[in-house]
């Protein structure tokens, strides 16, 4: 069994909407290292200061390590 976040849809004014960091059918895996196995995990992280999230995500079934920067830049590569 797999554990993580499936992303249902994103908010269309939201900045994973104008910047593309998150898609539905993302599984996110961690975020700041982090495991998600619900909801309420992301919603906690998401709601503290920042100024960049890592996080892993599994989409179209690969995994990638991201990182999300508060200027709204992200970049994504393939886990290794």
């Amino acid at each position: 069994m797999r554990k993580g976040v499936i992303v249902l849809e994103i908010a269309n004014r939201s900045p994973a909407a104008r910047y593309g960091y998150v898609r539905p059918g993302d599984e996110i895996m961690n975020l700041q290292n982090e495991a998600m196995t619900t909801v309420a995990d992301l919603l906690a992280i998401t709601q503290q200061p920042w100024e960049e999230w890592v996080y892993r995500v599994r989409r179209n079934g690969r995994l990638l390590d991201c990182a999300v920067f508060k200027n709204g830049s992200a970049e994504c590569r393939v886990a290794g």
